[in-house]
């Protein structure tokens, strides 16, 4: 949808500015103001959900073979923060070790995922979500692990 706002205003303005070149210049300058705006505030709204990020408590994490070599990634996430969590962003890791590794394993899939979870404050909710790591199969011991990166609030 955005792309068809921004094709009929790129027309627009080039129509514009056949006949008033000054006009349509002056609203292009405007129309990147506010893009530039709308960035800026998107970005402060994203830290303030990383930051929310470290109040999430995620427990009973289970991957399990799924459809076409991708695994089904279910668990419990808690909202220890004040404000209701709409999305969450997950990187989820799978490393090949062996049995007696220190644990400084070769990576062999790496993904992140976005589960549409709505979380209100201070409760939990159950997911699932299914995550496509790549062909690659562990050769030994699978180790799994979970960074939540990023908490969008409502």
């Amino acid at each position: 949808m955005q792309w068809v706002i921004l094709a009929f205003t790129v027309f627009g303005l080039l129509l514009l500015a056949t006949r008033y070149p000054k006009i349509a210049f002056g609203i292009l300058g405007a129309l990147i103001l506010f893009i530039g705006v709308l960035l800026m505030l998107n970005t402060s709204d994203k830290k303030i959900a990383s930051s929310r990020a470290a109040e999430l408590e995620m427990t009973n994490t289970k991957m399990t073979p799924g459809y076409a070599d991708s695994y089904n990634f279910s668990g419990r996430i808690s909202n220890n923060s004040e404000s209701h969590i709409r999305e969450i962003t997950i990187q989820v890791t799978l490393k090949d070790c062996a049995d007696d590794d220190d644990g400084s394993c070769p990576v062999i899939g790496e993904e992140i995922a976005r589960l549409p979870v709505a979380i209100p404050a201070g409760q939990a909710r159950d997911f699932e979500e299914n995550v496509y790591l790549g062909p690659s199969k562990p050769k030994q011991e699978a180790r799994w692990s979970f960074l939540i990166l990023d908490a969008q609030i409502r």
